[in-house]
């Protein structure tokens, strides 16, 4: 008989932490403006999920995106992250809307902070830190 760990893939190779989460977007802080806070409705608009095959998907607002990531091992709860180019529908979304800016900086992270109860995501780009927290 096989017995599979809930944190374990097929492989036996423990899934990353980020993986098969949904993410929602709360904060941004960009060096040259006050950060913005999302409400919760605006939350719940702007989303990542993190698959396991190294996919992610993305709610932009009113539109939807894919792209792909790879993560490196959290060390102190830092780790390396890299998200490729994301495809996204091109709806226009009634403002405010933070599904562009998502799209187009994603793309330049660098890096990811998980807090110590994994519940709370940053993703840091080359302007922009976005914060996440984990979905209900």
């Amino acid at each position: 008989m096989v017995a599979l760990s809930g944190c374990a893939s097929i492989s036996g190779k423990p899934s990353h932490p980020l993986a098969r989460q949904t993410w929602e977007l709360r904060e941004i802080h960009t060096a040259n403006k006050r950060p913005v806070t999302l409400t919760a409705e605006q939350a719940s608009r702007h989303t990542l999920r993190f698959g396991r095959e190294n996919a992610v998907s993305l709610k932009l607002d009113c539109n939807n995106g894919t792209a792909d990531w790879s993560a490196g091992d959290a060390i102190e709860g830092k780790g390396i992250l890299t998200i490729g180019p994301v495809a996204a529908t091109r709806a226009l979304c009634p403002p405010p809307s933070f599904g562009e800016e998502l799209a187009a900086d994603l793309p330049q992270a660098s890096a990811y902070i998980l807090s110590d109860k994994g519940d709370k995501l940053s993703i840091v780009t080359r302007h922009v830190l976005f914060r996440f927290k984990k979905a209900d």
